[in-house]
């Protein structure tokens, strides 16, 4: 349902779609509609302009959160609704908008409706796009030695979860094999250098954390058997413990090592994606204003 009222609009009104975001330009006006339960048209101004027009709205149909003042769309027939919606923010923004300062460089004459702080607003093309590519190239820089490590904490801290419960409880929560490690390359991918060497990078350090994990298990329970210590057991018994793995551990929990294999196959496909990008942001939405 969310999908064709934004289609319906974008093919009436010719607006630029991106994932459930259409942008649109009112009188060199800028104007963002976003699908989150129902459409709104988002128009960005300061409070104070809010406060100022807010009783002329037609209806009062309107609210303002972070920096934008927010109108619903109608369901029933959307063109109409935001037809309507159009002629208002004609009206009443354009005051506030005549000739706004883009918000990169300060300057005026602004030919571009692009983003700000996800914030749509009149910008310079020029400084819009040098900021983009600022941003990407950053993105792209990212680190290998903190991503490994985050990769490693994240994937470690995660099974835990089920290294206290076998040790304590002698339960444990088969899904955590599979979520540690992808939990891992999501970590990853927030502070990592995204490219295959990345990729590859996440996913031995999510596996290396799954391996500690399994091995402060394997020790504990070997010091509970030869009523030893754990740090003993841990520090001095890693033949007879390495030698359990190999020769009966694999096979008995062929489920858990199942799910492990998934585990880090999805640590290998997130660990290459910009987890942290915004659906409602990008090149695919500015428009030009003399529209």
């Amino acid at each position: 349902m969310a999908n064709s009222v934004l289609n319906e609009l974008a093919r009436e009104y010719n607006m630029n779609v991106k994932g459930l975001c259409a942008t649109d330009v009112v009188d060199r006006i800028p104007v963002r509609i976003m699908i989150n339960q129902y459409p709104r048209a988002a128009v960005a101004c300061d409070q104070a302009y809010y406060n100022k027009i807010k009783s002329q709205i037609p209806g009062g149909y309107a609210s303002y959160q972070n920096g934008q003042v927010f109108f619903t769309i109608s369901n029933g027939n959307p063109v109409n609704s935001y037809e309507k919606i159009r002629q208002t923010i004609s009206e009443l923004f354009a005051e506030y908008y005549e000739d706004r300062e883009c918000p990169y460089c300060h300057g005026t004459s602004c030919d571009t409706a692009g983003f700000y702080n996800n914030l749509y607003v009149p910008v310079h093309r020029s400084c819009y796009n040098k900021a983009v590519e600022s941003k990407l190239e950053t993105k792209k820089e990212g680190n290998y030695i903190l991503g490994a490590l985050l990769a490693f904490a994240g994937c470690l801290a995660l099974m835990m979860i089920n290294v206290a419960d076998i040790l304590f409880s002698e339960r444990e929560y088969a899904v955590v094999y599979m979520m540690a490690p992808a939990l891992g390359g999501c970590l990853y991918a927030w502070k990592g250098k995204r490219n295959i060497a990345g990729r590859i990078i996440a996913t031995i350090a999510s596996f290396l954390g799954y391996s500690t994990a399994m091995y402060i298990v394997l020790a504990g329970e070997l010091a509970a058997s030869r009523s030893i210590s754990f740090i003993e057991a841990a520090t001095t018994r890693f033949l007879t413990i390495i030698d359990y793995v190999f020769g009966g551990f694999f096979i008995d929990n062929i489920l858990d090592v199942i799910l492990v294999i998934i585990g880090l196959v999805c640590c290998f496909g997130v660990a290459g994606m910009d987890i942290t990008a915004k659906n409602n942001e990008g090149p695919e939405l500015v428009k030009p204003l003399n529209v």
